[in-house]
């Protein structure tokens, strides 16, 4: 596996401590996320946003040296750039004069303070999440995690002339991301060897059933010290917890086969050939790591080597569909959407299809601007075809043809007047609840907007038919377009959405319950404006001088209760409210309803008098309510564009729980301009997200709208790429 893109070689950050106790609440308790021996962790939060774990040290662990143990996991983990490495954030070493308590008197002493600060993991650690194999995470999630660890420890035993041995490997020291990625951290007891060394230690190190018999016997350290301990993780990660306990009661060959037999029951008829082997070989040489006679044991080397034929196998059987799949224009097909997605076209005057007519030949031909569609498009399909390709001008000076690869519909666009657009959309739900709108040649500029509804797709259509009108009216005066001009305009737009909630109460209760996300790029005499309501997200690719490297710069506030900062505000609006937020299966949600603090829409949540009769029981909160619990002000950034800003990327939250930021840049980088950039992502989430259950891509392929929703979320994309010195050019798409 190659270096994750996000470790770069940039130092860790010398931190002072009185820094670390603002960014931790003076260490509270309500902060700490994990604890060892070697000291407590805590959640803490940097000015600049960015999440890190602060583990403060303990002081005086008998029979080890505090301040080798820091240096030693200072030192090496400074020393590891590898994405299946927990990255060190930064450091604290510092000697503050307290008065303290000794022998029954207070004097002056110096007291040692030191912290380690570590990337902020949202995943967890491993040992919290293993089960047994009837239950809990998915065969191909495990085997991600077993690969990743294994990739690791090859870094860690053959990155460089000099190995590390960890020496304490387990579960517990085994972080995820959240997209269960293993990363391996607490390096406290790492040791540095040459490559054939072997020592004795008289101190007792590491975890007891994580520990080599040789050890245990002879305090003897070697390479296959780690390698024992990953064996043991194996088969935890396979068997469950207990599973290492049963493996010492039967042959290795009988062991083999209840794993393989259990994994079979439960994968049943999804269980491939492949999958059958990727079992087998996983296990078989977990049992060998465990081997009593060290000897006998693989490398790690000879472990990652087998792991790499197997995945050789794997892509020699892939689905032909991958990543750079050739992109086929839409042609029309019969009837409504089959199991591979495809929607109709059109249909004429007499009722029959017009057969091979493409996206682009129909939008070019027809004008639908002027239709509205007030409400969710459950009719024919090319009503719903309309509802999220809507409205191309004639102005469009270069033909786009639209595409489709049975998940998604995508559309290239040719030049507008800041550069180049790029458009995907997958539809997860039995109605599509996000809309889009991508507009150029506007009196103030070009416009990208993303609106991922929620409750009905009432709010986004609203949104996408009313939020480009406002926002001409509030920046039509000399000001222009100015941050307090685009939050005027969300504000009307909320407004007039409210105003139809009004009108359709006593007719229509449910659509209070109806609500939209809704994130927005303005491009306004070179300023790029972000403003934002909800949880989805804008990152800016800029290339960095000197490397070319192009890096990932988020640039929009998010609003997902499920930050810490986003309660913490929440909580002090809301001080009578002991319930304002509620967590539920560790996701919290604003009163156990919604996940984001703001939104257009949800009057319910907006207006008591919209959280009555007749709106249905469910919707209505048993406490009544003085002050509306969402917001309609969203956060707003500006940004003076600069030659090295390369494109920026407009997504809802659905793609980011499968990609990260640099995951996303790199995709768009790797390839020409607006050549399928958008559709690549979309592409590239739905492939992380298939095997989380245990599915290929080109399986989720072949289930229905609705029952997809339980696989990945609706998903809508836009890519903006700039052009530095372009002609005006109009275009409108929605």
């Amino acid at each position: 596996m190659e270096n994750d893109p996000q470790h770069t070689s940039v130092m860790p950050s010398d931190f002072t401590f009185h820094l670390l106790e603002q960014i931790t609440n003076k260490f509270s308790k309500d902060r700490i996320i994990g604890s060892g021996g070697y000291g407590v962790v805590y959640k803490g939060v940097l000015d600049n946003g960015e999440e890190i774990a602060v583990k403060k040290l303990c002081n005086k662990h008998p029979g080890l040296d505090d301040d080798k143990q820091f240096t030693n996991e200072c030192t090496n983990l400074m020393r590891l750039q590898h994405q299946n490495i927990v990255r060190l954030v930064g450091y604290c070493y510092e000697i503050a004069h307290k008065v303290v308590e000794y022998n029954g008197k207070y004097v002056y002493a110096g007291v040692e303070e030191r912290a380690l600060c570590f990337e902020y993991l949202q995943g967890g650690t491993l040992e919290n999440l293993l089960s047994d194999e009837s239950c809990g995470l998915g065969w191909h999630t495990r085997y991600k995690i077993i690969r990743g660890v294994c990739e690791g420890l090859h870094y860690l035993h053959n990155g460089s002339k000099d190995p590390i041995y960890h020496l304490d490997l387990k579960p517990a020291n085994i972080m995820l991301d959240k997209n269960m990625v293993p990363k391996i951290g607490d390096f406290g007891l790492s040791r540095l060897f040459d490559s054939t060394q072997t020592c004795t230690t008289k101190v007792i190190i590491g975890t007891p059933g994580y520990m080599p018999p040789e050890y245990i016997n002879r305090y003897q350290i070697t390479r296959k010290f780690d390698v024992f301990s990953l064996g043991v993780i194996i088969i935890q990660v396979m068997a469950g917890c207990g599973g290492y306990l049963k493996c010492g009661d039967m042959s290795h060959q009988e062991f083999i086969d209840l794993v393989h037999r259990n994994w079979g029951k439960r994968l049943q008829v999804t269980m491939s050939s492949h999958t059958s082997h990727e079992i087998k070989t996983c296990i078989e040489i977990a049992l060998r790591c465990v081997e009593s006679d060290r000897v006998k044991r693989p490398t790690i080397a000879e472990i990652v080597d087998e792991l790499n034929k197997i995945d050789d196998v794997k892509r020699s059987l892939a689905d032909e569909d991958n990543l750079h799949s050739t992109q086929v224009k839409l042609y029309t097909n019969s009837g409504a959407a089959d199991a591979e997605g495809a929607l109709t076209v059109d249909h004429g005057d007499d009722g029959k299809e017009q057969e091979h007519m493409t996206l682009e030949d129909k939008i070019l031909e027809d004008d639908p601007s002027d239709t509205e569609y007030p409400g969710p498009q459950t009719g024919g399909t090319l009503e719903r075809l309309r509802s999220m390709w809507a409205m191309v001008k004639p102005t469009l000076k270069a033909k786009s043809g639209g595409r489709e690869d049975g998940l998604f519909r995508c559309r290239d666009l040719a030049r507008c007047q800041d550069g180049d657009f790029s458009v995907a959309v997958v539809q997860a739900n039995v109605s599509m609840e996000d809309q889009f709108l991508a507009e150029s040649g506007l009196p103030f500029g070009t416009v990208a907007g993303i609106f991922d509804g929620h409750g009905g797709s009432e709010a986004a259509h609203f949104i996408r038919d009313h939020l480009v009108p406002n926002l001409q009216e509030t920046s039509s005066g000399p000001q222009g377009v100015t941050a307090d001009a685009i939050r005027e305009a969300f504000l009307a737009t909320e407004q007039g959405f409210i105003t139809l909630v009004s009108r359709q109460w006593e007719t229509k209760p449910r659509l209070a319950t109806v609500g939209s996300c809704c994130l927005v790029g303005v491009v306004h005499q070179r300023t790029l404006f972000i403003a934002n309501l909800g949880n989805s997200r804008a990152v800016l690719g800029k290339v960095l001088r000197g490397t070319g490297e192009v890096l990932a710069v988020p640039l929009s506030a998010e609003h997902n209760v499920n930050y810490d900062e986003v309660r913490k505000e929440l909580i002090a609006e809301h001080p009578d409210d002991p319930d304002i937020v509620v967590c539920h299966h560790n996701v919290w949600r604003v009163k156990g309803l919604m996940r984001v603090s703001r939104s257009i829409g949800d009057a319910y949540l907006k207006d008591p008098q919209y959280n009555m009769e007749p709106l249905d029981r469910k919707f209505r909160l048993r406490t009544p309510f003085s002050k509306p619990l969402l917001s309609a002000s969203p956060s707003i950034l500006s940004h003076s564009l600069q030659p090295c800003d390369r494109f920026v990327i407009f997504a809802s939250d659905g793609l980011w729980e499968h990609l990260t930021n640099q995951e996303a840049v790199d995709i768009v980088q790797k390839h020409q301009r607006a050549e399928g950039s958008a559709r690549r992502l979309i592409k590239a989430a739905l492939v992380e997200a298939a095997p989380k259950r245990d599915l290929a891509y080109s399986d989720i392929k072949k289930i229905d709208r609705g029952v997809r929703r339980h696989f990945h979320d609706d998903i809508t994309v836009i890519v903006l790429f700039f052009n530095h010195a372009v002609q005006p050019l109009s275009i409108r798409l929605r």
